[in-house]
């Protein structure tokens, strides 16, 4: 009874203390009896730590109106976790960024690096958002992007990540993580790169199905890639889900004609030792296919509402002499640290810009989507950064070395600026399939790649799309000019010349 007695005491003393701090708002010191007198809170230790609360993304996402200044420990973002703070609208890390995605565990094929796991995100790479979406009337009429479960279950989402509509996949803000693409669908592109690198259809479904959880004999399976293709089946339009352990089926970001879209995936042999693989396309939709029957077939699917797996590829690159260079025009539209880049159309705004803009030429993204955007030098020149994390845009002196290691003659103009012989043909693509004819000279030996985006004029007017690329360079001339690269279709020089900042062009990285 004696101990009972002391603990009420304790009891009420404690709580006559704590009552007194909330009326008088005093400071409180733990471990220091001298708080420093701007901390309400002041925390003194030299053998330990301050632990706030540890919990994943998906927990963190799970709470109702944080508040600005609310801060965690997300165990499942950055690298190994990281402390993030909400602003009052995203959540933030330590360093002022959006958080970084975790990074993703991948695989070499070839000269192609693919992530091994389907993707498995609820935020795009700014931090927004992507709401999940379980009823069948909402997930039909959606015209933004949403992911869902397979049966709307978590645990198969432990196993298989999950399904995201077309448009999660195409938002501005960005579904990958940063250096990462959604691989493009067409014939050439990453997913047909990936095909023709391990021998054909037939041989890479076999070479890239996980060696667990499909309902095939395990004679037909390989995963000797290390690609890991998992069968995580799909959502339908009408709702439903099928083909859990018997397809697997991942989106394409590539966009084509007036048709609409186009996604991209695998699907698995129903009990069937007699399939062959064959890549089937439709007006919408192809896949790599392995049929029971071998015989191909076209079908035609309103897509954008289905729900899908997705992969996820390294930004394209090629070594030249010392430097890593990407091999497609700069496609984003966001700064590095997700601060959105704001797009431009109006002639008469684009003109008096003295800050980042970007547009699609003539406003189209089916443009966008093989040409890149075009960006004012302003954007290029934002501390904020335009590269991907690990890149950087090429400088005046990088180019000049890439068109060195080349070779041919650099003969100055009178005027001002330089032709540099030779280098422009092994830049640029090869072909007349995006370059007007007769693309002079035009052997792409370097890998490079140089696509003809054309230009935004100082006024906002745009020009010569298919017949000149243009490349904004990181190097200043004065206070209103900047260095650009030029490569035109009728012959095979590169040209170096300065030009006002308010203009538009293309934009290459290089790797830090």
């Amino acid at each position: 009874m004696k101990n009972l007695g002391k603990m009420k005491t304790i009891v009420f003393f404690l709580a006559a203390f704590l009552v007194e701090a909330a009326t008088v708002d005093a400071q409180v010191g733990i471990g220091t009896a001298t708080p420093v007198t701007s901390a309400q809170l002041d925390v003194s230790s030299t053998t330990k730590g301050l632990l706030p609360p540890r919990m994943t993304q998906a927990q963190r996402n799970a709470i109702s109106n944080p508040a600005a200044g609310l801060m965690i420990w997300c165990k499942d973002c950055g690298v190994l976790g990281e402390i993030q703070v909400c602003n009052g609208g995203a959540w933030m890390n330590m360093a002022g960024s959006y958080p970084a995605l975790p990074i993703p565990a991948s695989v070499v094929i070839g000269e192609q690096e693919w992530t091994t796991r389907n993707l498995d995100v609820t935020t795009y790479r700014n931090g927004d958002t992507i709401p999940m979406v379980t009823d069948t009337a909402t997930w039909n009429n959606l015209k933004t992007g949403a992911w869902c479960y397979y049966n709307n279950d978590p645990a198969m989402g432990e196993l298989y990540g999950k399904l995201y509509n077309w448009y999660a996949v195409t938002d501005t803000r960005g579904l990958a993580p940063q250096g990462w693409n959604i691989p493009e669908g067409f014939q050439g592109s990453d997913w047909q790169d990936l095909i023709s690198y391990l021998g054909s259809a037939t041989d890479a479904a076999a070479k890239t199905r996980a060696t667990t959880l499909w309902n095939i004999a395990a004679k037909d399976i390989a995963n000797v890639s290390g690609f890991t293709g998992l069968p995580g089946g799909q959502r339908n339009t009408d709702g439903s889900f099928s083909g859990i352990g018997n397809t697997a089926t991942w989106w394409s970001a590539a966009t084509f004609g007036y048709h609409g879209h186009m996604g991209v995936g695998f699907d698995g042999i129903y009990a069937s030792t007699l399939g062959v693989d064959f890549i089937r396309f439709g007006l919408s939709y192809s896949v790599v296919n392995v049929g029971n029957n071998g015989l191909p077939f076209t079908t035609l699917y309103p897509v954008k509402n289905y729900g899908f797996s997705v992969r996820c590829v390294r930004a394209k690159s090629v070594k030249i002499g010392n430097a890593e260079w990407m091999q497609t025009n700069l496609n984003v539209s966001e700064y590095k640290n997700g601060y959105p880049i704001p797009e431009v159309e109006n002639p008469a705004v684009w003109d008096t810009l003295t800050t980042g803009a970007w547009c699609y030429y003539q406003g189209s993204s089916l443009n966008g989507a093989i040409y890149g955007k075009l960006y004012n030098w302003y954007a290029v020149h934002d501390p904020r950064g335009l590269a991907p994390d690990g890149w950087h845009v090429a400088s005046d002196d990088e180019w000049t070395t890439l068109t060195n290691n080349l070779g041919g003659a650099t003969v100055p103009f009178p005027a001002g600026g330089y032709e540099i012989k030779i280098a422009g043909g092994k830049l640029k693509e090869a072909g007349t399939a995006h370059w007007t004819s007769p693309n002079t000279d035009a052997t792409n030996s370097s890998g490079f790649g140089a696509l003809p985006g054309g230009k935004i004029e100082p006024d906002g007017t745009f020009k010569s799309i298919k017949n000149v690329g243009t490349w904004w360079t990181s190097s200043e001339v004065n206070a209103t000019n900047a260095w650009y690269r030029e490569a035109h279709f009728e012959n095979g020089s590169i040209y170096k010349w300065d030009w006002t900042k308010t203009a538009g062009f293309s934009v290459r990285c290089v790797r830090d």
